[in-house]
This record gives structure tokens, C-alpha cells and sequence, in this order.
């Protein structure tokens, strides 16, 4: 597993302003091109949907396939969005969000302790409204403990079959568990299936040991972890997708 270097610390509170200010939708986007350049969704079977004379934050990919919701996905995004992660939740979601707008072939899962397909919901409202609808409970409840192991173990019983040999699957969230049992097997699984599997973490590594986080349970199981807990963050680790 490769490991991004620690991140200077933010105030979290600046976080949701940086993100209300247009920043993160950008970063977002350039985040979304450059992981789609790496991983072969841009172009081919992605498709430009607007001019390549457009700046790239506008390009919008389409998938040539008529089904709205691609069974075999090449980007699987699972986001947590439980209190533990409240001061950079709206951040992630949104990263989420803007992700799975930017990408054909894409589907989306939030959890807390029961996991839920967050893709329609998010393709049938504007980001503000998909973020609010989401933290009121439309998709899982929001009301419960984290519990990530129960979380993986439903993503492999109910939707691993959307995971192929082409599929990215990025994991954002901060892996503490409430000391529920990790599962990391499904995790395993699902590593097993993918091309790659991106853990976006807004904890520092140093963290990742103690109390009740399950990072070190995990870590054998992804493909690279990242720390990203503000824009700073996220820049650098867009800069590193190209290495």
C-alpha cells in the first residue's frame, strides 16, 4: 500500500467555508479528470460530452450506454457520512457528488452503520439539495454509530457484482468503527475484484492506531490511503495521481 505524506493542519471550520467559496467543485473536478486520465475514463467509452474547447473544469463525461445506472461501474465511490467525520463530511460528500457527476459509469454508496445506493438520488438533484437530502436520512439512517464492517459486509452481500477487473473503488472516511469488528475480509473481497482501491482518510496517518480506528485492519487491503482533510490536501494529492 503507498501512503501520501502528511498534510499540514487546517482548521476544520474553514473546510465548509473553502467549499461554499466554489473552490472544491473545481478541485473536485480536476480531481475527477485527472483519476478518469489514470484510470481510462477519459475518452474511449467515457466520451467528452461538451467541446474540448471548454475549460476542463466543464467537460462532462457521458456514458455512451442507454442504461442509466451501468451495471458494471468503472468508478465505486463509498462515503461515509457519519458524526465522527462531521467537520469534513459536507467536504467529502460533496467530493462525492461532484465525482460521480463528472464520470459516466459511476455509482455512489453513503453509510453510517447500514450502507445505502446514494447514485439516483444524486443524479436527480442539484448538490446542495443531494447533501441535504442525504444528512436528513434518505438514504440510511444517520442517527447510528459508525460501523464499518457491517458497512463492507452489505457493499460485498448486496453490490460486489458491480465490482470488476476495470473498477476503481475510492473509499472516503475515517475507518473508526466504534470497535465493531472491522470486517476487513470484505474489504479483501472487494481488492480483490478491483483495479485499484483509493482510501481518502481525513485523519492523519499517526492516527490511524489507536482508539477505534480500523485503518491498520485496512490498509492491507487498498491500493494507496490518502490523507485529505482540506483543499490544501486535496491539491497534493491530485499533484501525486499523475506519478
Amino acid at each position: 500500500v503507498e501512503y501520501g505524506a502528511p498534510t499540514q493542519q487546517e482548521d476544520p471550520q474553514q473546510l465548509g467555508q473553502q467549499s461554499q467559496h466554489g473552490e472544491l467543485p473545481e478541485l473536485a473536478t480536476d480531481f475527477a479528470m485527472r483519476l478518469g486520465a489514470r484510470i481510462g475514463l477519459v475518452g474511449g467509452d467515457a466520451g467528452i460530452h461538451e467541446s474540448r474547447k471548454l475549460s476542463p473544469e466543464r467537460w462532462k463525461l457521458k456514458s455512451n450506454s442507454s442504461s442509466k445506472h451501468p451495471h458494471k461501474p468503472r468508478l465505486v465511490i463509498l462515503c461515509d457520512i457519519s458524526d465522527s467525520v462531521r467537520q469534513v463530511a459536507r467536504f467529502m460528500l460533496q467530493l462525492a457528488y461532484t465525482l460521480q457527476e463528472r464520470f459516466s459509469k459511476v455509482r455512489s454508496f453513503v453509510f453510517v452503520s447500514d450502507l445505502g445506493d446514494a447514485t439516483e438520488l444524486f443524479e436527480s438533484n442539484e448538490i446542495e439539495r443531494a447533501v441535504e437530502k442525504t444528512y436528513s436520512g434518505a438514504i440510511v439512517s444517520v442517527a447510528s454509530n459508525s460501523n464499518y464492517g457491517r458497512a463492507l459486509r452489505q457493499f460485498v452481500e448486496k453490490h460486489l457484482e458491480a465490482v470488476t477487473s476495470r473498477t476503481t473503488v475510492i473509499v472516503i472516511g475515517d475507518g473508526r468503527s466504534n470497535y465493531f469488528p472491522s470486517e476487513a475480509w470484505a474489504l479483501a473481497r472487494v481488492k480483490a475484484r478491483a483495479r485499484h482501491v483509493l482510501w481518502l482518510n481525513p485523519e492523519q496517518p499517526s492516527s490511524w492506531s489507536f482508539g477505534d480506528s480500523a485503518m491498520r485492519d485496512y490498509l492491507p487491503h487498498v491500493s494507496r490511503a490518502e490523507t485529505v482533510t482540506n483543499l490544501q490536501s486535496l491539491r497534493r494529492v491530485i499533484d501525486e495521481l499523475l506519478l
